[in-house]
Formats: C-alpha cells, sequence, structure tokens
C-alpha cells in the first residue's frame, strides 16, 4: 500500500528500491490511500510501479529481494506465536491486508526479518488488558501461525 508516509520517505531521498535484485529502482505497490499530494507524486512517476496483488504480496516474489523488512500490526499475540490482526473475538474487524504472505517472503529472503507489532496493552471499560495472550480470544482468527 503505497500511502502518504512512503511517498515523504520517497521524496525525501530516504528511500529508493535501488539496491532490490527486483524491479531495481522501483517504488513497486498494488494500491495507494491518501492526500493530493501522494497522487500527484504517483502521477507519471517512473520510480513507481503499481502492480497486481497477485504480484505484489506473492512470497516467491517477495523473496527475490534480498534484506526484506517485513513490519505487520496485529491485534493480539499468544505465546505459542500465534498472531490475530483481522478480528477481536468474533467481531471482523479488518482483512489480512497479505500480512501472512509478507511474514513468509520476508522470512524466506535471504537476510530478511518478520516484525510483528502492538501495543502490549489496551484499555476496554476502563480496565487495562494485555494483548499478549497465553491463547487467543474465543473466535479470533489466527491471521499468521507459528512459523
Amino acid at each position: 500500500m503505497m500511502i502518504d508516509g512512503l511517498a515523504d520517505l520517497y521524496k525525501a531521498g530516504r528511500i529508493s528500491g535501488a539496491r532490490k535484485r527486483l524491479n531495481p529502482g522501483k517504488l513497486v505497490y498494488s494500491f495507494a490511500l491518501g492526500s493530493r499530494d501522494l497522487y500527484a507524486t504517483l502521477d507519471g512517476n517512473h520510480d513507481m510501479h503499481c502492480c497486481p496483488v497477485d504480484y505484489t504480496n506473492a512470497p516467491d516474489v517477495i523473496m527475490q529481494n534480498d534484506h526484506v523488512v517485513s513490519i505487520n500490526n496485529a491485534t493480539q499475540v499468544d505465546l505459542q506465536g500465534q498472531a490475530a490482526s483481522e478480528s477481536d473475538g468474533h467481531r471482523h474487524t479488518s482483512g489480512t491486508g497479505g500480512q501472512l504472505q509478507f511474514v513468509r517472503g520476508a522470512y524466506a529472503s535471504k537476510g530478511g526479518k518478520s516484525f510483528i507489532c502492538l501495543t502490549s496493552t489496551y484499555e476496554k471499560r476502563g480496565e487495562r488488558r494485555s494483548r499478549i495472550v497465553l491463547s487467543l480470544t474465543q473466535g479470533n482468527v489466527v491471521t499468521t501461525p507459528t512459523l
């Protein structure tokens, strides 16, 4: 997903895609969502390359670049290493967004790393609760299983 923050990093010269083996010098994405400035940055820009999701999210494609870093969010992680990112119990909150594919692609990339990030606690009805649990809340969808 191409967002304003990534476009800002590109415009500041902080990311370029120059070190990639696959699509060198291109920032590859499957869709964009952001401000008018983001779309102006993308319009006619030959450094940007929009591709179908079955290409951008394919682990065998992702792993072709060395040192891939995958950073994904989760709502809950259990002590077995399973990550839930698309539900809160039986309540659906989001889609997977390719999380498992990027975890697998980064894991298979030479020198690659994958991070699942989350705030360790949250408040619900005035009570502090942990997002790191013995086992996932009943009904939670396992987005990324233990690898």
